[in-house]
């Protein structure tokens, strides 16, 4: 277990240091989505005790072509919110079934 005063090690490439309620909205952000080259991507979340939120269309760059991404998320605390910010920056989003 590590102890409440541990200190912060930090290096040029990585900040190490205790994870905070704080630091749940940048969790959030960071969790995967389904990328549009890789289909399978969606099992491999679903069999870490990922849930499927909602599905959105983005502009995908470098290609510049439209692409759906499925949104995932692992609740790290209950009646966690979904991150809906690509929902909210997407000109359509939409539930699937999965």
């Amino acid at each position: 277990m590590i102890p409440e005063n541990a200190p912060r090690l930090e290096t040029a490439d990585l900040i190490l240091r205790r994870f905070t309620e704080n630091d749940l909205h940048a969790v959030l952000r960071k969790l995967p989505k389904i990328k549009p080259d890789m289909p399978k991507s969606g099992a491999v979340m679903q069999r870490l005790g990922m849930k499927y939120c909602y599905s959105y269309r983005e502009q995908w760059q470098p290609k510049n072509r439209s692409v759906i991404f499925r949104r995932y998320q692992l609740d790290l605390q209950r009646a966690c919110p979904v991150y809906a910010e690509y929902k909210k920056n997407s000109p359509e989003w939409f539930i699937e079934k999965i």
